[in-house]
């Protein structure tokens, strides 16, 4: 594939789908490259059929259906992984790419707006925390603290240990928590300070 000339960092097999609607998803080869070109082709060998420059698209995904959805404004990539854990590594490709600077600007994918479960409630408690470290990465590039980067250390910790509770969460069955979990519409209205959401 000759999509870029940098270094290949991840490549395998997703599910993407069709263009048009109602058609489907079809199997495709995707690949991931270290200056942050996502391209697709029809199988290893073959030329590439579309490409994405990450660090320039916002990524948001669902971790209920295993999908990662990737739009540069002119095209939208719609994936669906295999497995849970193509799924978490194809994510965690992504993520690479999305706290990378472009001039002035911090590129990062919007908040993803999430109702239901526990598993839902949980990728909203990350696009806050991840929105976050964001907002303070900015912010201290201009204005450097030892105090900010002391929180952006310890928040860091919390996303680690956060995404270790996701990935234990993915591995239970769905009845366990969805049972148990009220919606956001029935979950009271937290007071400044104390979140709702389950860090």
């Amino acid at each position: 594939m000759d999509a870029s000339t940098a270094r290949l960092m991840h490549s395998g097999w997703v599910l993407k789908k069709k263009k048009k609607k109602m058609q489907g998803y079809a199997k495709r080869w995707l690949v991931i490259f270290e200056d942050g070109t996502l391209s697709y082709a029809l199988n290893p060998e073959s030329g590439s059929r579309g490409i994405i420059e990450v660090p320039h698209a916002s990524v948001s995904s669902d971790i209920r259906h295993g999908t990662i959805h990737v739009d540069s404004g002119s095209n939208v990539f719609h994936f669906k992984m295999l497995n849970d854990i193509d799924f978490q590594v194809w994510r965690s490709e992504l993520r690479k790419f999305l706290h990378q600077w472009s001039g002035s600007t911090l590129l990062a994918p919007p908040l993803t707006v999430v109702t239901g479960t526990l598993g839902s409630t949980m990728e909203r408690a990350e696009e806050l925390l991840n929105s976050s470290m964001r907002s303070l990465e900015l912010y201290n590039a201009s204005h450097p603290s030892v105090d900010i980067k002391n929180v952006l250390t310890a928040l860091a910790q919390v996303q680690e240990q956060h995404q270790y509770i996701r990935q234990h969460l993915a591995r239970r069955p769905r009845s366990e928590y969805d049972r148990r979990t009220p919606t956001p519409l029935s979950r009271p209205i937290s007071r400044a300070g104390n979140s709702p959401l389950p860090f």
